[in-house]
């Protein structure tokens, strides 16, 4: 396995994070009658998603051989923002209102990153517009031809 293949310390960082979190939750939350994951229902579904997003997305960048330079900028840019956002909307539930501050933290790195591969996300999107339209072309062109001889 290539050098490149492991994961980074922001990987591994994130990593620790949700694991110390999660266990602090879980001493935080024996002591309390309603517990905060039946409490807080919408936030363990955005972080349910979040997780899935994140682990989708550090497949792709570990587990694939990505041969677009667009892509693996893309990928690289944003698979630290969305381990950080599962480990945001943990901190929701530990403590609302740093939690509040930041997930607006978060946002502003959001806006900042789609910011800087603005460009390579619409390199991306033209590449697969294209892609898409001379499969479609294609097709055209093959039940013309099969109109044509019938």
């Amino acid at each position: 396995m290539a050098r490149e293949n492991f994961p980074t310390p922001v990987h591994c960082i994130i990593m620790f994070l949700l694991g110390t979190i999660m266990a602090h939750l879980q001493v935080k939350s024996q002591c309390i009658e309603v517990y905060s994951y039946e409490e807080h229902s919408t936030i363990i579904w955005a972080i349910h998603i979040s997780l899935l997003i994140y682990g989708m997305i550090l497949v792709i960048e570990f587990g694939c051989e990505i041969h677009s330079q667009a892509l693996r900028s893309i990928v690289k840019r944003f698979s630290p923002l969305w381990g950080a956002l599962v480990v945001v909307l943990h901190m929701l539930l530990l403590d609302s209102r740093f939690g509040w501050f930041t997930l607006a933290l978060w946002a502003i790195s959001l806006v900042g990153t789609l910011w800087w591969s603005w460009q390579e996300i619409e390199e991306m999107y033209q590449c697969i517009k294209n892609k898409i339209g001379r499969y479609f072309i294609r097709e055209d062109d093959i039940m013309m031809e099969c109109n044509d001889k019938v």
